[in-house]
């Protein structure tokens, strides 16, 4: 699926509160053991004697294997866009065996079937206005609505016949390739994970497990050098608006320390909207505590992210056909 601005505006702003920013991460994947919260991942295989994933531990049946060695029995994803009822069995049987990149592409597949709903809402939606949306001309209104239309039918196309006996809820399948060491799984867990926020009664369990696990998972990027972790990290300590409620209390000085930390390595265009950020974030706290935020940042930034340079934090976080899920 292609970045739309003006599609996802519409569908955003009719059903979800996410964070601001996405980009893509690209940075090197190996595996390292990652502390997390005590809720894991649990994914059952035929036997049903279960598999796992707890502290970068798998524990199959009373056999524990590290997540490092099980990881790197890497096997070709499918082509993007295969229907999903033909390759389903496959990823989940590879992912109870330890593939975290298959467990990434299934947990993806499954989220935008569970989101055909909203689309053809917010298709439904697009078409029964008569005025253009927000600011754009009726061509460009007609642009968006086909486009829409365009990504319903490659979801029906795709999700058409699917039988979800036997799987695991997408962010079951998230959450294990995150905590096998999966740099865009840990960012996408953390920042949109694949759980109904139109409803959390439906997904209690997924909401505390997402809760107790999207802040670790998102230090575990940043340690690994992954940029955006950085932001996110700054717009969790600052108190905004995040899906599925808060994660950390507010903490001026870590809002401003990973501020300061993503300016450093910040693109113009990006710059800009982050110093917007950081003059809000800042008002009300001591001068002298603002200075050493900031000089912690930029500790944080020689440490860890001194070769990174113009990063597009407003660019897209992830590749919107899972294609991230191979890195």
């Amino acid at each position: 699926m292609k970045t739309k601005p003006l599609l996802f505006f519409s569908v955003a702003c009719g059903f979800i509160v996410v964070l601001a920013w996405r980009l893509h991460s690209s940075g090197n994947n190996e595996n390292i053991p990652i502390e997390v919260g005590t809720a894991s991942a649990v994914i059952p295989n035929s036997s049903q004697s279960g598999i796992q994933i707890k502290n970068n531990n798998i524990v199959d049946g009373g056999s524990h294997r590290n997540a490092r060695q099980v990881a790197r029995v890497i096997s070709p994803l499918p082509p993007e866009n295969v229907p999903l009822p033909t390759i389903a069995t496959d990823l989940h049987a590879r992912a109870v065996n330890g593939d975290f990149r298959a467990a990434c592409r299934i947990s993806f597949e499954l989220g935008r079937c569970n989101d055909l709903s909203k689309q053809r809402a917010a298709l439904d939606a697009m078409i029964s206005k008569a005025e253009p949306l927000s600011s754009s001309t009726p061509e460009q209104r007609e642009n968006v609505i086909a486009q829409t239309k365009d990504e319903v039918d490659k979801t029906i196309s795709i999700c058409n016949g699917l039988s979800t006996k036997g799987l695991l809820r997408p962010w079951q399948y998230l959450l294990s390739a995150a905590q096998a060491g999966h740099v865009p799984s840990m960012l996408r867990f953390a920042t949109n994970p694949p759980i109904d926020e139109t409803n959390f009664a439906r997904d209690l369990e997924g909401w505390s497990v997402y809760k107790e696990n999207a802040l670790p998972l998102l230090e575990a990027a940043l340690k690994k050098g992954e940029p955006m972790a950085a932001t996110h990290l700054a717009w969790f300590y600052s108190g905004f608006p995040v899906a599925g409620g808060s994660v950390v209390d507010k903490d001026s000085f870590q809002a401003i320390r990973y501020t300061q930390t993503a300016l450093r390595m910040a693109n113009a265009k990006s710059k800009v909207s982050l110093e917007k950020r950081l003059a809000r974030i800042s008002i009300g706290v001591d001068v002298g505590e603002v200075q050493r935020a900031k000089d912690s940042g930029d500790d944080l930034y020689l440490k860890t992210f001194a070769d990174k340079k113009d990063v597009a934090f407003s660019a897209t976080l992830y590749k919107d056909n899972g294609a991230d899920c191979q890195d």
